[in-house]
């Protein structure tokens, strides 16, 4: 394992989005790693925490039919703790180096007390959109 094998699964595989964990609080960035194979998962989230510290959590996602496996998600959540993983991930997906590249943005106008000027408050919102438009 190593961040190559990260990178090519996660542009592969792999997702980076904003979203509410909570009713009413600010969105937050998600990177999510997918497949049917947990074991895959597993690896890559101890070669993860091994070189960053930073741990993961697999979730299992219920097949919609019954013609479909079940499904599982690795994700790294808030702008800190997934943003040291992506600082990792070289990815060469347009779509995803965008988001990337936002998600970092993001990163510095959020302040660690959730408190927003109106410029600030504004700018996000801004990034926000920006986040999805590509």
């Amino acid at each position: 394992m190593n961040w190559y094998y990260i990178t090519g699964f996660f542009d592969a595989d792999g997702s980076i989005t904003l979203s509410t964990y909570h009713k009413g609080a600010n969105k937050t960035v998600q990177i999510s790693f997918h497949n049917n194979e947990l074991n895959i998962l597993h690896e890559i989230r101890s070669f993860i925490e091994k070189e960053t510290g930073i741990k993961g959590v697999i979730t299992t996602k219920q097949p919609a039919k019954e013609v479909h496996q079940i499904a599982y998600d690795l994700k790294y959540v808030y702008f800190r703790t997934a943003n040291r993983v992506l600082e990792h991930i070289h990815s060469i997906h347009p779509k995803k180096q965008h988001r990337i590249k936002i998600s970092f943005e993001l990163e510095k106008t959020t302040p660690r007390n959730g408190k927003y000027s109106v410029s600030q408050a504004e700018q996000k919102v801004l990034l926000e959109k920006l986040f999805f438009e590509h």
